[in-house]
């Protein structure tokens, strides 16, 4: 267990968000090799910042809203996908990150927009306090294949 809790604290530091460091399907994805962060998810799975709710989340995690979902902290405020009864925590540090954080999706449709608890029981679309990402999750995905494609040429 200690060796699986310091994998998920190094992985959080390097960046990783905390629901997917403690999700078993991404320790699967690393165990079969596959590239980048990808795990082993059926379905696309993403954040409330994806227009998401970590649908497809396997991991011990049950109370999303008492921790930053990003890197673990106490939480400043909270992130809804409208529609799914999981509310995500922020911290401080991320609060502050949400104007510049992107979707991955290009364009969300009305129904996956998330929702920012702003504090005073104001809620507010994340759509109204981010701009969309100029390329989508899929693009990013071929562009990394394109990567991986390379170097295996190069190498021979």
């Amino acid at each position: 267990m200690l060796q699986h809790s310091v994998k998920v604290a190094l992985a959080v530091q390097g960046g990783l968000s905390t629901v997917c460091a403690t999700c078993p399907r991404y320790w699967e994805g690393r165990d079969q090799g596959l590239p980048g962060d990808r795990c082993t998810s059926r379905t696309p799975c993403g954040s409330p910042l994806a227009g998401d709710d970590f649908h497809e989340y396997a991991g011990p995690m049950t109370a999303f809203d008492q921790w930053c979902f990003i890197c673990g902290d106490n939480p400043a405020c909270v992130i809804a996908k409208p529609g799914s009864p999981r509310r995500f925590g922020v911290c401080e540090k991320h609060k502050h990150m949400l104007p510049t954080l992107k979707p991955t999706n290009m364009q969300l449709p009305q129904e996956a927009q998330a929702l920012v608890n702003i504090g005073g029981g104001v809620e507010k679309s994340l759509a109204t306090l981010i701009a969309p990402r100029k390329k989508t999750v899929w693009e990013r995905i071929a562009e990394t294949e394109a990567e991986f494609e390379k170097l295996d040429a190069e190498k021979g």
